[in-house]
This record gives structure tokens, C-alpha cells and sequence, in this order.
């Protein structure tokens, strides 16, 4: 594919570029020697045959299923069709690769086939390439590529080692004509934790000892992972692990256990099974101690499977998430099942997702799983004033300033203790503050305003947005340590449009709202509500306000029911019904999007009210809002 040996004068040139770091100038060195010339053009030389596809997926089996669900989570929290997500294996071949098929750049939907070659004697310096060379994480930006056609990508990479310290592979995000990421690096090393974790998990007839000198880390991807043999020697080990134990290269494989630690394998069973608990206290061999979780070992199966099995059968039994709208299609189902079994680890959970899609509903949830006997504090940091934020979140003392309550109060932080802290809109909040969360996160105490005193806090922390926290990262409108401190595991809620089950949601609403205004019960037949057409036109429609929108049409619909015909197309509001035109039914001219709902809303108020004699509280029950909200709705429509 490549010809001609560079002029040797230029070969110097090249490599002592002063620009270049050493990592990048040594793979230039490389590519010199493997007779490349930066005018080659190779990115769309390499035809692949079926067969070489088949095999290369075949034979790395593990490596795809272990790899997928951190690609699946790095792509989505890139953003943009312009990004791939990719795996390879040590001999540099592609397995795995997660992007936009139909709309991505022509230079990576050429990656997107696997046994794809990403070596340094066929593509020159990649991110792929350099660490398969060096097995050190790297990231190659633009001119740094050796290849002048690469010199408009971006890419990022990491070593996966084996639980023996052996390189599997390496994980991959490349961006063509994309703005520098500085947190890739950052991103692409989480991921690669996570993988090197579940393989692990994944190790049968092992004890699992999980530790660390910190033990706020027990849980989070930062954890030491040691697997342990029957014989009580070490079998297998992640990158932690080795450096905390000081374990080398081969990460300490066939080591007795109690040459590292105070403690052999039997003993440490004996005192699991008298302090009935799985948390130990531990010295290591070099002096230090370590906190210690022991997982006992689930035999012929992988430990990770049963668990996530586990997990995910708990979730399918309540598809409702909580009793509210929330039906989840079998995508959102596995990440939700993905996201109660690391936050019942105590890892931070940051959610993800547009207006209306449910964050503070799954937050709940979490908060069901996790911890349901402890209090579950919601702050809403884009509704609070700047300068009332400090005393709602960290709580004041006696006097701490002026109009401050006699005997001063608790902060939303504090009575969070041995519950739940959940933070929405965490993006909008203050950088001052930002400073004061990341201390309590970090030192897990809190110091009310005016006093010096800490006071320990055991929770969790969940904390949600609408916004890119990685793009505010990269502007500075973010602190960086605590985006990593909130960020333990993102679940991201998909909008409403991109949901393969509306249909069971708009059902799921119906049902429960005619169930609270007695119109039938949640298992009567929908038919005599609502006719084909129009549920058709509901599950059609893009839903820009999401659930929260769709739960609102509902209602009102609902509300303004005629009992002697079912809820039609000509009923809906017109930016719905436009959906209709392929149905048939006939939709009223004239039909105003904003003037109809508002006069759905004014007509379903009054109906409330005056079913109720005028009871306010009464008619807000029956519409589903507080009271408050409908004394501000009644004054807005000129009905106070």
C-alpha cells in the first residue's frame, strides 16, 4: 500500500520537531521506519473481507461484551455524529465501534468495520497505534497524526488490561473537524476502569476482595480489585490494585494472599463470617491499611452476570418506575438496572436528560433502591436566589446574619444524612458553590454558616441537568474536580421521541387519570375513551416538553371527556392532530395550538371547580396540581 523510504534529512527534521512530545516523536520514528511518507493516503486503502469481519468478532467475544456498554456511555456523552467510540485488540484490529452509522464523516464510517487495522505500520501515529506500542494511555491532536490525511481528527486512547496485567486492547474516541476535548483523556481512562472491573467480576471461583486506604473509594472505579483462587493465591488483579500493593507488572498472579496482607484467605472468611459483615480492616504488607469488602464467589457463572440478572429482574417487575408514567422500553430498562446497581454501591449518580423526561421520577427511584428507610432531600438549584442557595444547602447557626431563625435551622445537605441529596440543575449553580459541595463531597462533613463546627454527613448524592456539564467543563463554567465528583455513573434519559414505547406511556397516563376522576378502572379497555385515530396521533407526535408535555394533554383531555363519545382527533390541540392527515378523520379548521390549550385549561378548571362546589384544594387534587399552582393558573386565565 505505501512505497518509498523518506529522504533522511527530512526523517530528521520531522523527528527532532521540537513541537512534538517525546511519545508522539518516538511513534513518528516508528513510522519512518516502516517506510511511510506523511503524503501517503491510507485511511481508505484497506478493503475488508466478510469472512476476516466474522472472525475477528468471533474471536474476541469477551473483549465486545465487556467493552460495549462503556462505548455505548462515552459516544453518548460525546454528543455529536462527528465522534466514534471504538475497541481494538493487541494485535491493533478493530472489534467494536459505536457511532452514527448513516450520518457520521466518511473518515470514520470507514473505522466502523471490524478487523480494521489501527497499527502504526498502516495508518502512522494514531492514539490506537501509540498505545498498543507503549501501553500508555495518549491523546493525538490533529497535526500530531504522521499522516497528513489524519490531520483533521482528534483522538483519544487507553490501554484495557487483562486481570493477569496482560494488554487486551485498547479503548478509542476519535472526532473529525471537532473542537480539542480536554477531558478525553479523563473519559477514556473511566471507561477503560470499568472494563477492566467487569472482567474481574466476570471470574468464577474467585474471591473478590475490593479495597482501598480511602474508604469513601469502596465502590466507585476507583477501588483495588484482587480475585482470589481457592488456594488462596492471587489470580487476578486490576491496575489499582497492583499499584496500591506495590504488585508489578503481572500484577502479583499466583502470590499467596497473606504475603501482601496481614490476613490469608481463610482467616479473612473466619472474620467475615463472625462480624456477619463484608467490610474489614486490613494492613498490608507495605505498612498501610485497607479497607476491605469481600465477595464471595458464585461458582460456574460470572458473579457480574447473576448480579446484573439480578438487578434487572427487580427493575422489570415495576416498569412504572415508582407508580408514575414512566414505562421503559427494554433499552432505558437495562441502563436504569445498570444505574440501581452502582448507586446501591454508593457511587454518585449524575442524570442526564432534556426538560420533562423524568429525572427527579428515576431520582426517587434510586433513592427507592438505595436507601428507602432515609430521607430523600430534592434542591432545585436553578429556582433558589444566589444569595439564599448557601443557607438552604449547608443551613445556618444563631444569628449567623440577619432575619436567620432563632436556634438556626439545617441545611438541605444535613437533613440528607443516611438518605438521599438530590441536586436538579446542578449545572446552574454558583461557582462559589460549586467550591463549598465539592468540600463536602470530598470531606463527607458539612459547616453551617457561622460556626465552626463539622458535622459528619453519610448520604448519596444524585444530581441532574438538561445541560452538557462536559461542554461547561471545557468553558470554565464548571469546576472540573467536582464534575468528576457528581459523575460516577451517568444515566442518560432519552426524549420522548426517541423512545420505542410511547404508546404504553400514553396508555399508562390515561389509564391512571381516569382511574383518579373514576371514569374506570386501570385495566378497562381504552376503546371507549379514545378512538384508534387519535391515540395514533398522540403516539406520533414529537413531544418537545416531553412526558411533562404529554402528561398535561392528557389531563386536559381527560378532564374535558364528553361520556357520549370517545376523544377524537378533532379534540386534540392542533400542532397533534396535524399528524392525523394520514388517518382520515376529519380535524376542525381553524385549531390554534396556544389559544385551544389555553382554553382546555380554562375549561377544565372550571369544571373542576364547580364540581367541587368551589373547593379549591378539591379541584387542584382532581387536576393533579397544588393549590398554589392553581390560584397563580386561576389569576393568569382572569378566573380569580
Amino acid at each position: 500500500m505505501m512505497s518509498g523510504i523518506p529522504d533522511s534529512s527530512e526523517s530528521r527534521v520531522m523527528v527532532d520537531d521540537q513541537s512534538l512530545t517525546p511519545a508522539i516523536a518516538a511513534s513518528w520514528g516508528r513510522c519512518l521506519k516502516h517506510g511511510l511518507r506523511r503524503q501517503d493516503q491510507a485511511l481508505f486503502g484497506d478493503s475488508l473481507s466478510r469472512t476476516r469481519a466474522r472472525r475477528v468478532t468471533d474471536e474476541n467475544v469477551e473483549l465486545i461484551t465487556k467493552a460495549t456498554p462503556e462505548m455505548r456511555r462515552l459516544y453518548s456523552s460525546l454528543g455529536s455524529a462527528r465522534w466514534l467510540a471504538l475497541c481494538v485488540n493487541p494485535r491493533g484490529e478493530i472489534v467494536q465501534s459505536v457511532g452514527a452509522q448513516a450520518s457520521a464523516p466518511r473518515e470514520l464510517r470507514v473505522l466502523m468495520h471490524p478487523g480494521r487495522l489501527l497499527v502504526e505500520a498502516e495508518l502512522g501515529t494514531t492514539a490506537p497505534g501509540c498505545v498498543l506500542e507503549n501501553q500508555q494511555s495518549i491523546v493525538v491532536n490533529r497535526g500530531e497524526h504522521y499522516l497528513h490525511e489524519l490531520q483533521n481528527f482528534f483522538c483519544a486512547s487507553a490501554p484495557i488490561l487483562h486481570p493477569d496485567g496482560k494488554l487486551a486492547g485498547a479503548m478509542d474516541i476519535s472526532g473529525v473537524d471537532v473542537e480539542v476535548l480536554p477531558l478525553a483523556h479523563d473519559m477514556v481512562s473511566l471507561a477503560v476502569r470499568g472494563i477492566e472491573n467487569s472482567m474481574l467480576e466476570a471470574m468464577t471461583d474467585c474471591v473478590l476482595l475490593r479495597f482501598h486506604c480511602d474508604e469513601r473509594l469502596l465502590g466507585t472505579p476507583f477501588e483495588g480489585i484482587l480475585a482470589v483462587g481457592q488456594d488462596g493465591s492471587i489470580s487476578g488483579a486490576n491496575r489499582v490494585a497492583s499499584r496500591l500493593l506495590a504488585l508489578g507488572d503481572e500484577f502479583g498472579i499466583g502470590t499467596a494472599l497473606d504475603s501482601i496482607l496481614d490476613h490469608g484467605l481463610e482467616s479473612i472468611l473466619r472474620r467475615v463470617s463472625v462480624q456477619r459483615s463484608g467490610r474489614l480492616r486490613l494492613r498490608s504488607h507495605l505498612g498501610s491499611i485497607a479497607y476491605v469488602e469481600v465477595e464471595r464467589p458464585h461458582t460456574g457463572s460470572s458473579r457480574a452476570a447473576t448480579s446484573a440478572h439480578s438487578v434487572a429482574s427487580r427493575a422489570s417487575e415495576d416498569r412504572s418506575i415508582g407508580n408514575q408514567f414512566v414505562v421503559l422500553d427494554n433499552r432505558l430498562l437495562a441502563e436504569y438496572s445498570k444505574a440501581v446497581r452502582v448507586f446501591c454501591h454508593g457511587l454518585p449518580m449524575l442524570i442526564e436528560g432534556e426538560t420533562g423526561t423524568g429525572k427527579e421520577v428515576f431520582a426517587r427511584a434510586l433513592h427507592r433502591a438505595a436507601r428507602p428507610d432515609g430521607p430523600f432531600l430534592a434542591v432545585n438549584c436553578a429556582a433558589i436566589p444566589e444569595g439564599l442557595i448557601e443557607a438552604e444547602l449547608f443551613g445556618y447557626a444563631n444569628g449567623a446574619f440577619t432575619g436567620a431563625r432563632r436556634g438556626g435551622a439545617a441545611g438541605k445537605i444535613e437533613q440528607a444524612h443516611q438518605g438521599v441529596l438530590f441536586l436538579d440543575e446542578v449545572g446552574d449553580m454558583p461557582p462559589a458553590m460549586q467550591i463549598r459541595l465539592l468540600r463536602v463531597l470530598q470531606e463527607r462533613s458539612v459547616v453551617r454558616i457561622g460556626e465552626n463546627r463539622e458535622l459528619p454527613v453519610d448520604l448519596l448524592v444524585i444530581c441532574a441537568t438538561h445541560r452538557r456539564l462536559v461542554d461547561m467543563v471545557a468553558d470554565g463554567r464548571f469546576r472540573e474536580d467536582l464534575y468528576y465528583r457528581i459523575s460516577g455513573h451517568t444515566l442518560c434519559l432519552p426524549p420522548l421521541r426517541e423512545r420505542s414505547d410511547v404508546g404504553d406511556i400514553v396508555e399508562a397516563i390515561l389509564r391512571r387519570r381516569c382511574g383518579l376522576l373514576g371514569l374506570g378502572s386501570a385495566s378497562d379497555n381504552l376503546d371507549g375513551l379514545i378512538t384508534p385515530q387519535a391515540m395514533q396521533c398522540l403516539r406520533d407526535y414529537r413531544w418537545p416538553g416531553n412526558i411533562r408535555e404529554l402528561e398535561h394533554v392528557i389531563h386536559t383531555l381527560v378532564a374535558l371527556h364528553n361520556a357520549e363519545r370517545p376523544i377524537g382527533v378533532s379534540d386534540l390541540p392542533g400542532e397533534i392532530a396535524g399528524s392525523a392527515r394520514a388517518t382520515g378523520e376529519t380535524v376542525h379548521a381553524g385549531m390554534a395550538s396556544p389559544s385551544l390549550l389555553q382554553a382546555a385549561e380554562s375549561a377544565a378548571i372550571r369544571k373542576a371547580l364547580q364540581d367541587h362546589a368551589g373547593n379549591v384544594t378539591a379541584a387542584a387534587r382532581v387536576l393533579g396540581i397544588s393549590r398554589s399552582t392553581l390560584y397563580s393558573k386561576l389569576k393568569r386565565l382572569g378566573l380569580a
